[in-house]
């Protein structure tokens, strides 16, 4: 099966970890990359159910909150997804992960409001809470962030999604 994930073939993978996860229901790394196949597949809510899995063998699993979070984000279930982010955040502050999680989904949800359309001054303040996380992100010394939030960063202040001293007026 884990050689199937590492060549790309989740479909194959799919099944064989469905097998190994009924065979062996405490094996974590099943659980795991079964569910990372499944929202490879954009399978969220069987990723999801994969991954709560996980959290009843190991409730403080912050990475896995994090893999859940990101599931409801792209259902498009943000208070969801925010309530797993948070839970990340609270098991470790410095996961950068976490904060990255959060600020996306404020990013996603001010993109879907205005989407084809300039983004009013309210609008701007959502991705002003992104911008800030994404700092936060970038604060927490873990460097496996530090990319992607530099990305997205610069990405909102060059879109002008950033409220300015003349959006105020």
């Amino acid at each position: 099966a884990y050689a199937y994930v590492e060549a790309g073939q989740n479909e194959k993978a799919l099944s064989l970890l469905q097998t190994i996860t009924q065979l062996e229901p405490d094996n974590v790394r099943a659980w795991e990359k079964l569910g990372a196949v499944q929202q490879n597949l954009r399978k969220y809510n069987a990723a999801i159910a994969s991954y709560l899995k996980i959290l009843e063998l190991e409730p403080d699993n912050g990475h896995i909150m994090v893999e859940i979070s990101d599931c409801y984000r792209e259902l498009g279930k943000y208070s969801q997804a925010r309530t797993y982010a948070r839970k990340a955040m609270t098991q470790n502050s410095k996961d950068g992960s976490a904060y990255v999680a959060l600020a996306a989904i404020y990013e996603n949800a001010a993109d879907a409001r205005t989407e084809g359309k300039v983004p009013a001054y309210n609008d701007k303040l959502v991705f002003l809470v992104a911008y800030g996380l994404y700092m936060d992100a970038k604060n927490t010394g873990d460097y496996s962030v530090l990319s992607t939030a530099n990305n997205h960063l610069r990405y909102l202040k060059e879109a002008s999604l950033i409220p300015v001293y003349a959006d105020w007026f």
